[in-house]
Parts: C-alpha cells; sequence; structure tokens
C-alpha cells in the first residue's frame, strides 16, 4: 500500500489531531478558551464529515465497479474471441438478443414455435368454458413474427384481456 493511500485511510484521525492539537494550542498558550472550544468543535465536525462522505464515496464506488462490469461483460468476452467464424457466431447471438429485447420491450414475448404450441396448450387445459382464437397476422403466419402476435392475441383472447 503507498504512503498517500494510507494517509487517505487516516484522514480522519489526522484531522482529529490537527482539531485537537489547534484547540490545545490556544487554551495552553494563547489562554483563549472560546476560540480553543471553537476550533475543537469545528475539527470534530470536519473529522466526522470527511469520514461520512469517506464512507459514502467508498459505497458508491464498489456499487459503480459493479455495473461496470455487468455492463462491460459481454464486450469483454466478445474482444477475448480470437478464431473469426466463432467471433461471426457470437455476432450472430448478440444480434438474436438485441431482437429479442426488442420485442421485450414492445410488450411481446418472444417465443420458439416449441414454446408457442405449450403454451397454447396449457391455456387450453385452463379454458373452462370456450375459447375465442383470433389471427390477425395472416401473411406470412409461418414467419416468427407473425407467430409472437398469433399468439400475444390468443392470449388476450383466452384470458379475456
Amino acid at each position: 500500500m503507498t504512503m498517500g493511500k494510507k494517509i487517505q485511510e487516516m484522514a480522519v484521525w489526522i484531522e482529529f489531531l490537527v482539531g485537537s492539537g489547534l484547540a490545545i494550542f490556544f487554551h495552553l498558550v494563547l489562554h483563549y478558551e472560546q476560540a480553543a472550544y471553537v476550533i475543537f468543535g469545528i475539527g470534530i465536525l470536519l473529522a466526522l464529515g470527511t469520514y461520512l462522505i469517506r464512507e459514502d464515496i467508498e459505497k458508491n464506488r464498489a456499487h459503480l465497479v459493479e455495473q461496470y462490469h455487468q455492463s462491460h461483460e459481454i464486450p469483454f468476452a466478445l474482444a477475448s474471441i480470437t478464431d473469426p467464424e466463432c467471433l461471426a457466431k457470437a455476432h450472430e447471438l448478440i444480434a438474436g438478443a438485441k431482437r429479442s429485447i426488442t420485442l421485450l420491450q414492445q410488450g411481446y414475448i418472444p417465443l420458439d414455435e416449441n414454446e408457442f404450441y405449450l403454451e397454447g396448450a396449457r391455456l387450453s387445459d385452463q379454458a373452462v368454458r370456450e375459447i375465442r382464437a383470433v389471427d390477425p397476422l395472416t401473411a406470412g403466419y409461418w414467419t416468427r413474427g407473425a407467430l409472437v402476435n398469433f399468439y400475444q392475441a390468443n392470449l388476450r383472447a383466452w384470458t379475456g384481456g
């Protein structure tokens, strides 16, 4: 540990000693008791303020470092891929994840075909009286976007919402 780091960690203690030393100097040498009490009080307040601010800064620093590592985890992982074919596959995976996140932001739940039919079967089993199924997007029914929209429309019809 460097000397500067040690001094930073001891800043509260140093401020307390300086404030106390000045208070003793004003009290014993200059015989000015009121100034000694004021200086001692200000020294104590500065030491307390330094301690509280330092603790808050350290807590925020640890939180920000954690967030930084979380937000840069994927770019660091991509940067460590050296094989061009693997890097191309990684970029495809990232593009797919971006598409899924965009759908989630728009309020759609992206499902693959198996998940779609499994969820439809589960909701059909829960139906008490009837199922009203609608298909708002008939053109391109077998495309993934159509499946997502079809699932969302059926989910609204099944749940009555």
